[in-house]
């Protein structure tokens, strides 16, 4: 099939004498087609390279350090915790593992044996108990993932929450994110009420300014 283009309206050339430009019309002719290029540039730029935004869970305001910050520190593996005591709370201590928990929601960090941070965060995800959490499905992966600073995997799930007390359900994220320093790989495990709004909470966990705190307060063993 021949395609049927339009013809352009032919092009007549100028008389000599109107085709003089003066020197200055020639500086702000120039002028004005090296900006037009250069915003041209900029924009096919923005498309192709799109400028990502690393802020972790929540691009909202972040929880401000308190003046009382108290620091955990695990006894069997070496590593502590920074975290606001008004807003978290030590819930259950283990020689592997502890869990703090918070109005926003509760926020597990354990040590594995594996080295693999892909199978870190695959076993934390099937760990998580089907009675409770129900319809998982993969949202995606967390841009920038780290734990103490240190470069890890994530990835976020939206899931139905049942509640083992009562019966009661509602939309759930869940958040898990490996990093390995110093011989030791660790796992923080976090889950709050879905939020929508994605300008605030972008994986859209409802309490991801009180997780980054103790996430980027973990301190691997020296």
């Amino acid at each position: 099939m021949s395609a049927t283009y339009r013809a352009f309206p032919p092009y007549s050339s100028a008389p000599r004498s109107a085709r003089r430009l003066g020197a200055g019309r020639v500086r702000l002719l120039t002028f004005a087609i090296v900006i037009g290029i250069s915003v041209l540039v900029s924009a096919i730029a923005s498309i192709v390279n799109p400028t990502s935004q690393p802020c972790g869970f929540g691009c909202g305001p972040r929880l401000q350090s308190p003046a009382a910050t108290a620091t955990y520190t695990n006894s069997a593996h070496g590593f502590s915790i920074d975290y606001p005591p008004n807003v978290l709370s030590v819930a259950s201590d283990q020689a592997d593992q502890v869990e703090f928990h918070s109005g926003g929601g509760p926020i597990l960090f354990r040590v594995v044996g594996t080295s693999s941070l892909d199978n870190a965060v695959s076993q934390a995800r099937q760990g998580l108990p089907s009675s409770s959490f129900q319809d998982v499905v993969e949202v995606g992966p967390v841009r920038g993932a780290e734990i103490g600073y240190v470069p890890g995997r994530g990835t976020v799930w939206s899931a139905t929450y049942v509640s083992p007390d009562d019966g009661t359900s509602g939309p759930m994220r869940v958040a898990i994110i490996a990093a390995r320093a110093r011989g030791l790989t660790v796992v923080a495990v976090m889950f709050s009420d879905y939020d929508s709004d994605t300008a605030h909470a972008p994986y859209g966990l409802s309490g991801d300014a009180i997780f980054d705190y103790p996430v980027s307060s973990f301190h691997f063993p020296s």
